[in-house]
């Protein structure tokens, strides 16, 4: 079974996975240090950053597999060309909808909209609530 990782390791070539890992790597650590920056500090008790990162990193990851699991093999099979087509992103967005609304409850913070915990990684991912 394929498992999805940071590395981008099922995406395209050598120089690809690559670049796809630096950037996740990078987004995620930008998300994880505007959010203790700015907001933690204030707001919830927060480990350091390595930490919070491994914690938020591993848990995007257990949700991508969910995902890769439930993409039919031929989109993973044939990756060259299912995002290139309208129907194959389709395909991947009502995966990534299931996985995500369906079976693990996320939802919009509908009574506290503006709690800026709504932007954070790690809280979004630990409440299952943000914007």
């Amino acid at each position: 079974m394929q498992r999805a990782n940071l590395s981008g390791e099922l995406w395209g070539n050598k120089t690809s996975q690559k670049n796809s890992f630096e950037m996740c790597q990078h987004l995620l650590k930008g998300a994880v240090i505007i959010e203790q920056s700015l907001y933690s500090p204030k707001l919830v008790e927060y480990p350091n950053f390595e930490e919070l990162f491994d914690i938020s990193s591993k848990h995007l990851e257990g949700l991508a597999n969910e995902v890769l699991q439930r993409v039919p093999s031929d989109y993973i099979l044939n990756k060259d060309n299912y995002l290139s087509s309208a129907d194959g992103i389709k395909v991947i967005l009502r995966k990534i909808n299931s996985v995500l609304f369906d079976k693990h409850g996320f939802k919009g913070n509908v009574l506290e909209f503006y709690d800026p915990r709504n932007s954070m990684v790690s809280q979004v991912l630990r409440s299952k609530k943000g914007i």
